[in-house]
């Protein structure tokens, strides 16, 4: 990914019928390229892409929803993390949730908030408290996340998990 600095050239022209006017104005653009995660590392899943395929069975209690070799990376530190349950069938019999907790936590010497599951918006938001973490502590947020289902009849429509990270 090109992430160099990038000139653009603005022309305003005001072709109104009267004298002709126009200004130029150059603005310089940063382009910062977006973190990338990849939720299986080798696709043991059987996912590509930087998908994972889980299996969720009734009564057998939360799934992960990230591999143990999941990776992110970025060109810095990151800020936030967000898990979205995209599609929800059984509305607020599902759930994800990070096995570390809500609330503070100290993960990798790094203190973050994970907010508690919102069944409103399918969001689980973790906030780096300090507005910065390390890939290692991202990376182990990404690992710690679970989706449950508590239906005593889950649809069994395949459900989709995007995460996003905020650098």
């Amino acid at each position: 990914v090109n992430t160099d600095t990038r000139t653009v050239r603005i022309t305003v022209s005001d072709n109104d019928g009267g004298s002709p006017t126009s200004a130029n104005n150059d603005v310089t653009v940063n382009l910062v390229r977006a973190p990338i995660i990849d939720l299986d590392g080798d696709d043991s899943s059987g996912a590509t892409g930087g998908g994972f395929n889980g299996s969720f069975t009734e009564g057998d209690g939360a799934v992960a929803a990230a591999d143990s070799d999941s990776t992110i990376s970025d060109d810095g530190t990151f800020k936030s993390l967000t898990v979205s349950l995209t599609n929800r069938p059984d509305t607020t019999d599902e759930s994800l949730a990070s096995i570390l907790g809500t609330d503070s936590q100290t993960v990798n010497g790094e203190l973050v908030t994970i907010d508690p599951y919102n069944s409103t918006t399918g969001e689980l938001i973790v906030t780096i408290d300090d507005g910065s973490a390390a890939a290692e502590t991202m990376q182990s947020l990404v690992e710690s996340v679970v989706y449950n289902n508590t239906s005593d009849t889950p649809d069994t429509t395949d459900r989709s998990i995007a995460f996003s990270a905020t650098d």
